[in-house]
């Protein structure tokens, strides 16, 4: 059996045509979009991350990685684990698994570890449940039916802007991005810097990213990216102090609005499964699943 071993800068090509492994690629093309493999030791939005290889017959057999997420409820851990079709059935899988399942118990013990899998995906689901993971969630891709350009009223008392690319606007956006997922079960505690790196990504544009304030304090807003097949409501988020007075409402269709602006081919967000009162008001905005991830969990050690 190949034995896992740590991941080396030279190792670059041949990792990057494992994950485009056309068995594989499925389950990697929206990380391969976003970047966050460009390099499997420096995750872009998160920072120093963890990777091991397998080698096989003139290539890797498989690879492993890991990163820390730091998040209002504590930290917590992500895994990605892969072994080509034909290297599969060796107990390999479990090999690299167990690379990155000790460095997380090294570094957070007792903090969750998160697996996940584009569904129908049955060997990674035989796969996760064999090695001790149980079911956490769902995440749904939702895609908009219709393209007809949505009426935005914004709540009494509500000021919106894009950002200006000034500092302040950056930090208006972190502070207000923290707080509206402080509680989530799949968080991530942002930093000015993180959200700096963002506006780099060549999906982003600042007039693409809406500022909503109450009383001079950013209480909600939403990050919009456009894709070669897709315009993107990728992230958006209420203070909880402004949510129910439809401030949500009036956000996501503005993304919406913006995006059909632009005239991207269609319009999509991503959604955690177990958000229904965000699940509600997607659906009533004529949102509906197109795609499902499904995440695993287990407690480090």
């Amino acid at each position: 059996m190949p034995t896992p071993r740590p991941y080396r800068p030279e190792d670059r090509d041949a990792f990057q045509a494992a994950v485009r492994d056309p068995a594989l690629l499925p389950q990697f093309q929206w990380l391969i979009d976003s970047h966050e493999l460009d390099d499997p030791l420096n995750h872009p939005f998160v920072g120093p991350a963890e990777a091991w290889v397998a080698d096989g017959e003139n290539e890797l057999a498989g690879f492993s990685t890991a990163f820390k997420m730091d998040s209002g409820r504590g930290p917590w851990s992500v895994a990605r684990v892969a072994v080509r079709p034909r290297y599969r059935r060796r107990g390999l899988g479990r090999a690299l698994l167990e690379q990155a399942r000790a460095s997380m118990s090294r570094q957070i013990p007792g903090a969750e570890l998160k697996i996940s899998y584009w569904e129908p995906c049955p060997e990674g689901e035989a796969f996760a449940a064999a090695t001790g993971f149980a079911h956490d969630r769902y995440f749904w891709d939702m895609e908009r039916s219709h393209r007809e350009r949505p009426p935005v009223a914004w709540p009494a008392g509500i000021d919106v802007r894009t950002w200006d690319g000034s500092l302040e606007g950056l930090k208006d956006w972190n502070d207000c991005s923290n707080a509206a997922f402080e509680q989530s079960p799949m968080s991530l505690t942002s930093t000015i810097e993180q959200c700096r790196m963002l506006t780099r990504q060549p999906h982003f544009r600042p007039e693409g990213l809406l500022l909503a304030y109450r009383d001079g304090r950013c209480v909600g807003f939403c990050r919009c990216a456009i894709h070669p097949e897709f315009g993107d409501l990728d992230v958006l988020g209420v203070r909880p102090e402004a949510r129910g007075i439809g401030l949500g409402r009036a956000i996501v269709r503005w993304g919406t609005a913006w995006l059909l602006d632009q005239d991207v081919p269609s319009v999509r967000l991503t959604v955690d499964g177990e958000n229904a009162r965000a699940l509600d008001l997607y659906r009533s905005e004529g949102f509906g699943v197109i795609k499902t991830r499904r995440i695993w969990v287990q407690r480090l050690n």
